[in-house]
C-alpha cells in the first residue's frame, strides 16, 4: 500500500510544497526527484510514484515555490530564470529541500539520491556541487545551458549518470565532452549515455516542436538504466 501526500516545507526563501510518495515499510533510501522548468508538474509526481513503486522514498521537490505550474513555455522560462541566474539561490533552496528529505523519519540520510528532467537535470549536478552525501544522481536530458559546474571541487564521493539526446541544443555533444573532462578531472565516478537521433525532453510524451520531442525508446532505456545505476548504488 503506498502513502503519497504533500509536504508543506520551507525552501529557504519561499514556502514550497513537495510532494512524498512509499510503500509499507521500514527505514530505506530515498531519491529526490527534480522538475523540469515547468515546475511540480504531474509529470513529476507520476515519477516520484514510480521510484516508490521500485522500494524507494521518493520525494518530489518545489524548487519554485507555492506549487507553482508553468502552463506555458513563457510562463515556464520566467520562473526559471531566477533560479538559472542566481545558482546560489538555486543551491540554498536544493540544501532545503535535502535536509527535509534527510529527516523525513522513513528515510535512512546515509543512502540518498536524486533524479532530475531538463532543468532539475542541472539542478541535480548543482545539488551534487553542495557536498551533501549523496550516493549519487541520475540526469534526463539535462539542460547545461548555464551550468558553472566547469570545475569541480575535490571529494565529491557521489556517482553520476547523465542520459542525453545527441540531437538536444541544451547540451550539445561538445557541452558533453566539456563536462566529461571536468568531471575527470576532479576524479568523479560519471557515465554519459547518449541516444542517436534523440532531441531535448524525450522522456515528456506533450514534447513535440523542432527542438524538444518525446522518445518512447529513449525514455525506456533511460528509466531502465536509472533503475540499475540507483540498484547498485543502494545494493
Amino acid at each position: 500500500m503506498f502513502l503519497a501526500m504533500k509536504i508543506p516545507y520551507r525552501a529557504f526563501d519561499v514556502d514550497a510544497v513537495g510532494y512524498v510518495t512509499a510503500d509499507n515499510g521500514p527505514k530505506r533510501p530515498a531519491v529526490i526527484v527534480l522538475h523540469d522548468w515547468r515546475g511540480l508538474s504531474d509529470f513529476a509526481k507520476q515519477k516520484a510514484d514510480a521510484l516508490a513503486a521500485l522500494g524507494y522514498v521518493a520525494f518530489a521537490a518545489d524548487l519554485y515555490g507555492e506549487g507553482q505550474v508553468a502552463q506555458t513555455d513563457d510562463e515556464a522560462a520566467a520562473l526559471m530564470a531566477p533560479l538559472a541566474q542566481d545558482k546560489a539561490l538555486l543551491r540554498k533552496r536544493l540544501l532545503a529541500t535535502y535536509d527535509i528529505v534527510a529527516a523525513l523519519p522513513s528515510v535512512d540520510p546515509t543512502q540518498i539520491g536524486a533524479i532530475g528532467f531538463c532543468f532539475g537535470g542541472m539542478s541535480a549536478l548543482e545539488l551534487l556541487l553542495t557536498e551533501q552525501p549523496l550516493v549519487g544522481i541520475a540526469g534526463f536530458h539535462a539542460s547545461l545551458q548555464g551550468f558553472k559546474g566547469s570545475s569541480f571541487p575535490d571529494g565529491i564521493q557521489g556517482k553520476i549518470l547523465l542520459m542525453q539526446g545527441f540531437d538536444d541544443p541544451m547540451a550539445t555533444p561538445a557541452a558533453l565532452q566539456a563536462l566529461g573532462q571536468a568531471l575527470t578531472q576532479a576524479e568523479i565516478n560519471w557515465e554519459i549515455d547518449i541516444y542517436g537521433n534523440t532531441l531535448h525532453a524525450f522522456t515528456n510524451p506533450q514534447a513535440h516542436d523542432a527542438s524538444k520531442k518525446y522518445n518512447r525508446e529513449a525514455d525506456t532505456r533511460s528509466w531502465n538504466r536509472m533503475q540499475l545505476f540507483f540498484e547498485e548504488l543502494f545494493s
